[in-house]
């Protein structure tokens, strides 16, 4: 039987607000990958709710409002759901291949099809809004995913011409 401290620290929940005033709700576990909110349910447990909580009722609830668009806040709690606080094995370096599902991770495995598929619908400016992102909310795993997807489009430039034009690419 769970004691009373276990079950509260299984219904811990942060709401995420964008700039925009969508709320996204996660999970204390959901959101460790993240350091950033990792703190701020810390913080929540000093304060107990003090702040800049406008739900603040709820003692179990952390609230945020975060300069983020409800579209990439969006993809970073689709993102964080699907990892469930299990942390990344590290990929392997140097990226080897153009095929970002076919990249190695250090145990010799690759990235699982659910990630390799979230990261494969990006676009290339969803992926600079990702990765700002990800640097916000120290987001290390993403950030990692992000920059290894960077690396594999490189891979097919031939020359530093091609290479110096794709990264333009990035910043429009």
């Amino acid at each position: 039987m769970e004691s009373l401290d276990e079950v509260s620290e299984q219904i811990k929940s942060i709401v995420l607000e964008s700039i925009e005033g969508d709320k996204f709700v996660l999970t204390e576990k959901e959101s460790s990958l993240s350091k950033f909110l990792e703190t701020l349910f810390e913080t929540h447990d000093i304060v107990a709710g003090n702040g800049s909580s406008e739900l603040g009722s709820d003692p179990e609830e952390t609230y945020c409002k975060l300069q983020l668009s409800s579209s990439i806040l969006e993809k970073i709690v689709n993102f964080l759901k699907m990892r469930n606080g299990e942390k990344m094995i590290e990929i392997q370096k140097p990226v080897t291949t153009d095929k970002f599902e076919k990249i190695q991770l250090i145990n010799n495995t690759t990235i699982n099809e659910s990630i390799s598929e979230f990261i494969n619908k990006l676009n290339k400016k969803e992926i600079t809004q990702l990765i700002q992102a990800s640097l916000y909310l120290i987001l290390d795993d993403l950030l990692n995913l992000l920059s290894a997807k960077i690396a594999c489009i490189l891979k097919l430039c031939n020359t530093t011409e091609e290479i110096q034009n794709e990264i333009e690419t990035f910043k429009t």
